[in-house]
């Protein structure tokens, strides 16, 4: 997390996306979270590095290099919004052969480690987070019939407000002292 989420900032990624874009990036089969991060760290460097490359790769995908280079130059919503302009030509190009090399040159070795499935299920931007927090409100919801089930809603209760937090915080410092 500390060190992409810098990468996805710059991107236009909320700190909720990014979590998305790393779960999705799990979910379809990614073998390492740290490559769904590197993925999206590897292509913020090349769209903004001004690149022969990366201008090919634009001007490929039939885009105007100036302008989608200025958009992810700028961050924000307008590199989000080019992020999703970049992809979305990427994933519709039909010949295989001409989208591995766009992908290669957009999205380095990356792209050959990941493949187009893999970076393609990072760039679906579902609400994963969202869906983790219903269902945590879902359980909150629920009432107890008796005493041994209301005793486990406790106990539960206790470890996601009181235990899991004080690890959170203490993980850093046990850390540092290992």
């Amino acid at each position: 997390i500390n060190e992409y989420s810098v990468q996805f900032q710059q991107l236009g990624f909320s700190a909720k996306k990014m979590f998305d874009i790393l779960i999705n990036g799990a979910e379809s089969g990614t073998f390492s979270v740290d490559k769904a991060g590197d993925a999206v760290k590897e292509f913020g460097i090349r769209v903004k590095d001004g690149s022969e490359s990366t201008a090919g790769a634009f001007e490929d995908l039939g885009l105007n290099v100036e302008e989608i280079s200025s958009d992810f130059a700028a961050g924000g919503d307008k590199a989000q919004q080019a992020f999703k302009k970049v992809t979305d030509a990427l994933f519709a190009m039909e010949d295989p052969l001409e989208q591995n090399q766009t992908g290669v040159a957009l999205f380095g070795t990356m792209w050959e480690d990941l493949g187009a499935d893999g970076v393609k299920a990072l760039t679906t931007l579902t609400k994963q987070v969202d869906k983790t927090a219903d269902t945590l409100d879902d359980i909150k919801d629920i009432k107890y019939d008796d005493l041994d089930s209301a005793f486990e809603g406790i106990k539960r209760s206790i470890n996601t407000g009181f235990v899991l937090p004080i690890g959170e915080k203490a993980t850093p410092a046990f850390k540092e002292f290992a």
